[in-house]
């Protein structure tokens, strides 16, 4: 079931005017024409690296525990500047060039958090990220790791220069409660939007 205006037009943009273009980004004004073709301006920002349908990817990464067969979740802690604060998040990164979204997945999850991804579970189409703000778009990949030997070890990150991640291993059926506590102390922390949606549909809620 959708709504249908019934309009005569579908929207478009005319027109795109740059800004400001930095090494990472630039600001654009957009002139759209909208479905009544009225003309209307619209201000975006767009990633300067973007070099296919997604500019980078989302890791859900899923470990089993050996001896309990307790499943549990990797995500990563770091300080985001625009939000002044440490974010809880998915593991992440641009994608490079000729590179796939499974590559990507697989290289990032090894830099970032040390593990070494088992299985490729799936992959998704280009998702949008904030799209009122922003054209940038992600690809979710959905993977299992090799457990660990040793749950008291975790493996050894390969971050690069000035990246500073703090690795967290959560059971997924407590998912949901960690994150309320990382909430709870928001002088410090926010959870990501994508991961609190992944953590509340764990819940089983309709």
């Amino acid at each position: 079931m959708s709504s249908d205006q019934n309009s005569n037009h579908t929207a478009t943009i005319v027109k795109e005017e740059i800004l400001l273009e930095t090494k990472w980004i630039k600001t654009k004004k957009l002139t759209y024409r909208n479905e009544k073709g009225e003309l209307r301006e619209w201000d975006a920002i767009e990633r300067t690296t973007k070099k296919s349908n997604f500019d980078g990817v989302d890791i859900i990464a899923f470990m089993k525990d050996k001896e309990t067969k307790e499943n549990y979740l990797i995500l990563i802690e770091q300080f985001r500047p625009p939000c002044n604060k440490y974010v809880i998040e998915f593991p992440a990164g641009l994608i490079d060039e000729n590179e796939t979204p499974e590559e990507a997945a697989i290289r990032e999850l090894k830099e970032e958090t040390g593990f070494e991804v088992n299985k490729i579970i799936s992959s998704s189409a280009p998702l949008a990220l904030e799209p009122g703000l922003t054209n940038a778009t992600t690809g979710v990949v959905i993977v299992d790791v090799v457990p660990l030997e040793n749950k008291g070890e975790l493996p050894k990150q390969q971050l690069d220069e000035g990246e500073h991640i703090i690795l967290h291993l959560i059971k997924v059926k407590d998912l949901f409660q960690t994150l309320q506590k990382f909430s709870k102390q928001h002088e410090k922390y926010i959870v990501d939007a994508k991961v609190w949606t992944f953590a509340f549909g764990q819940l089983g809620c309709h």
